[in-house]
């Protein structure tokens, strides 16, 4: 084993959208806007790159008009609520100071990933990164994988995938990969027994 590839949501960063709404809207409303906003076809074309942010603002409010101020100050604001998932930025700084390839594969809007970058610096010194956005693909499709073995010359024997869903593991395994399943847990336990020295 020779690289870890990690997701980025829920895995390097707390993402939790509902309890972040919650701290300034009622849980009706909070609801409604997990139903309009982070739960809908327009956010997933927003990871896979096929709009911008103002479109899906305003495709959103369209569809919504009744929460299309809070729809306008969501969508402008979501990248707050995300934090640093602090044990697992140090397994993957321990892994790089190792020696270890350290990658990122993450369904993710590409000015909100860029934004990240500046906001949280170890995302930047990663070997690699395929953002879904950039390559206009989305996991778990197995294409946008491969797009990341074939871009940094990886062969998926000796790579590892940590995911918080079971799909995306799923389709990392189809590959040969291994996967770590990741759900809130010490994952350098699974490290080592795959080979990794931590």
């Amino acid at each position: 084993m020779k690289n870890v590839i990690f997701d980025v949501g829920n895995v390097l960063l707390g993402y939790d959208p509902a309890a972040w709404m919650a701290t300034f809207y009622d849980q009706n409303t909070v609801d409604d806007l997990m139903g309009c906003v982070f739960q809908t076809h327009i956010w997933l074309e927003l990871d896979q790159g096929l709009i911008t942010n103002n479109d899906a603002i305003l495709r959103m409010s369209a569809e919504n008009p009744q929460y299309a101020e809070e729809i306008a100050y969501v969508m402008t604001h979501w990248t707050e609520q995300l934090v640093p998932v602090q044990a697992n930025v140090d397994v993957m700084k321990a892994l790089k100071a190792d020696g270890y390839g350290v990658f990122i594969l993450t369904n993710f809007h590409s000015q909100a990933y860029h934004h990240c970058e500046t906001l949280f610096p170890f995302l930047a010194q990663a070997d690699g990164a395929i953002v879904s956005a950039d390559v206009k693909l989305l996991k778990p499709d197995t294409t946008i994988f491969k797009r990341l073995l074939d871009t940094y010359d990886l062969k998926a024997k000796e790579c590892v995938y940590v995911d918080d869903l079971t799909d995306n593991i799923d389709a990392a395994k189809s590959l040969g990969m291994d996967g770590i399943l990741y759900t809130g847990q010490d994952i350098i336990p699974e490290l080592k027994d795959l080979g990794f020295a931590l």
